[in-house]
């Protein structure tokens, strides 16, 4: 089972762990999630402005849109809001970090892989929303923060939704596990 296989990756991880590795161990987790919640927001945000329905999304369609995820995601690294990403990035690195090292005796639990995911996975989100209603809306600079607020409830919605499948849904758990085990 996969959560064996990652429980007996971070066996061997902790065995040799040393905290200043932590923000090398878990950038990886955090920006793979980071990736597929790019994925997510766009898959919604392009399903809608084409009139393709979630559960109508053929496979050809999906690899479309996720690569032009991709391809904006890689520009994303590459511009200003990079230096705003960054700082939000080393937050919650920083907050898994005071995780395991004040309540996990300087080792690494499942949950202290598990949250950076859906932290990088809502910061994903958040950003492709924001980069995409951007451009579709030139908003007012003193438009630009009600509607980050608003893009910022969105993507807390979707994570949500997201832990929720992570908790009940076999299939999806596994998949962010592997997901996991290849950032590791």
């Amino acid at each position: 089972m996969l959560k064996d296989d990652l429980k007996q990756t971070l066996t061997t991880i902790n065995a040799t762990l040393d905290t200043k590795q932590l923000n090398a161990i878990l950038k990886p987790v955090l920006e793979l999630g980071m990736q597929r919640g790019y994925k997510a927001a766009y898959l919604l945000i392009v399903g809608l402005s084409e009139g393709v329905q979630a559960e109508n999304q053929p496979a050809t369609w999906i690899d479309n849109v996720e690569h032009a995820a991709s391809d904006d995601f890689k520009r994303l690294l590459a511009t200003e809001q990079h230096k705003e990403l960054n700082v939000q990035i080393n937050s919650m690195l920083a907050e898994e970090y005071h995780a395991v090292t004040d309540h996990h005796n300087n080792q690494l639990v499942v949950e202290s892989v598990v949250m950076p995911y859906f932290n990088g996975w809502f910061l994903g989100y958040y950003y492709a929303l924001l980069n995409l209603i951007s451009e579709v809306q030139a908003a007012k600079d003193a438009e630009k923060e009600i509607i980050k607020k608003q893009i910022s409830d969105q993507a807390m919605q979707a994570v949500e939704s997201e832990r929720s499948k992570f908790q009940r849904q076999m299939f999806y758990k596994n998949g962010v596990l592997r997901d996991i085990l290849s950032a590791l």
